[in-house]
């Protein structure tokens, strides 16, 4: 029996619910073809996450790890109906590569959780997009306040998460650089300061 839509948009919140105490996550959107409606039994649940600028490997890093807790995360050899952290970018970042396929899944986006207006202000740095595809003012979800995600932003803000950052930066990408899952043939791989993407069969 083929698993529905309605089935991963439900294990797409369940995850996004246990995020929610990460600090400096600004979005969590589904992306890709469960967005799109175009699912099989063997799909996984991409997330496209933004996060505020100079934090990306620590959002990395603690998303990771919660999702691992909770048997959330895709594995290469388990990965239907779990999540794909395959891009995440800060929210000074501007998207690339600036092409037809990247316009219409970003413009078809379904937005589990943002802080503010942070799709808005995303279709504003990629403005490009609306090159391509007209871009749907369906956007407003709101989101409470999170007691440990304010308290963990508070103390990670300063000097010290600063040299976190820049310690799980470097411990990150020697670890990516090291995995040869991404470099597998028609894979695309992009990292640095403010994102980090990967997609297999990019078009």
């Amino acid at each position: 029996m083929e698993k529905s839509q309605n089935y991963f948009i439900k294990k797409a919140n369940l995850a996004n619910s246990i995020l929610k105490i990460v600090p400096f996550i600004k979005m969590v959107a589904i992306a890709g073809n469960v967005a799109l409606g175009k699912i099989k039994k063997t799909s996984d649940i991409d997330f496209f996450i933004i996060t505020g600028k100079n934090r990306l490997w620590t959002v990395r890093f603690l998303t990771i790890i919660l999702l691992d807790l909770f048997f959330l995360r895709a594995k290469d050899n388990h990965k239907a109906g779990r999540i794909c952290l395959n891009h995440f970018s800060s929210d000074n970042s501007a998207i690339t590569p600036k092409t037809k396929y990247n316009a219409f899944i970003y413009s078809k986006l379904k937005i589990l959780y943002q802080s503010g207006k942070t799709y808005e202000k995303f279709i504003g740095k990629n403005i490009w997009i609306k090159n391509y595809v007209k871009i749907k003012k369906n956007y407003s979800v709101k989101s409470k306040s999170n007691f440990i995600k304010n308290l963990l932003e508070n103390m990670l803000s300063g000097k010290f998460g600063d040299k976190l950052e820049k310690k799980l930066y470097i411990t990150q990408v020697k670890k990516i650089k090291n995995n040869l899952f991404f470099y597998k043939a028609n894979s695309f791989l992009k990292i640095s300061r403010e994102e980090f993407c990967y997609y297999l069969n990019p078009k």
